[in-house]
C-alpha cells in the first residue's frame, strides 16, 4: 500500500536528518567556528588518509600541470619524505590496518608548502605562455 511506502521514506529521512544533526552538532561542539570549518575537519577525518600518515598535498595528482615541477624544486628531504609517506601508506594500506596514532598525520603536520610551490610554477608557467604568445611584448609596446 501506499501509506505503507510513504511512511518508510518519512521514516528513513528521518533518520537521516537524525544522523546529519548529531554530525553537525559533535562538529560544531569540538570546533566553534563557521560551518564550513566543522565540515572541512570531519570531512578530513572521514578521508582517512591521515590514518595511513599521507597529508593533504600528498593526494594531489602529479599528472596536473605544475605539479612535476613543483615537486622536482622542492628540496631533496622533503622529496624523500613524501616518498617515505607513500610506501608506508602502502604497506599499510596492504595489511588493512591504519598506523600507530603516534605515526599517523596529525593537523599540525599537515602543511601546504608544495601546494604553494605549485601556485608558483603555475603563474610562471603562465607568465611563460604569455610571453610565447606574443602578449608581453604587445603590453610593453604599449608602454
Amino acid at each position: 500500500p501506499k501509506w505503507v511506502r510513504k511512511t518508510a521514506q518519512t521514516a528513513s529521512f528521518n533518520i537521516m536528518a537524525l544522523r546529519v544533526a548529531r554530525v553537525l552538532r559533535a562538529a560544531s561542539a569540538v570546533k566553534p567556528q563557521g560551518f564550513l570549518d566543522s565540515f572541512s575537519e570531519s570531512y578530513i577525518k572521514w578521508s582517512g588518509y591521515r590514518t595511513f600518515g599521507l597529508r593533504a598535498e600528498d593526494l594531489v595528482m602529479e599528472e596536473l600541470p605544475g605539479v612535476r615541477e613543483a615537486i622536482r624544486r622542492m628540496p631533496d628531504e622533503y622529496q624523500d619524505e613524501r616518498y617515505f609517506r607513500f610506501k608506508r601508506a602502502m604497506m599499510a594500506s596492504a595489511k588493512q590496518t591504519p598506523l600507530p596514532a603516534d605515526l599517523q598525520t596529525t593537523q599540525d603536520m599537515d602543511t601546504k608548502e608544495l601546494l604553494e610551490m605549485i601556485r608558483r610554477v603555475r603563474v610562471e608557467l603562465a607568465e611563460r605562455d604569455a610571453f610565447d604568445s606574443g602578449e608581453v611584448s604587445k603590453q610593453l609596446k604599449q608602454l
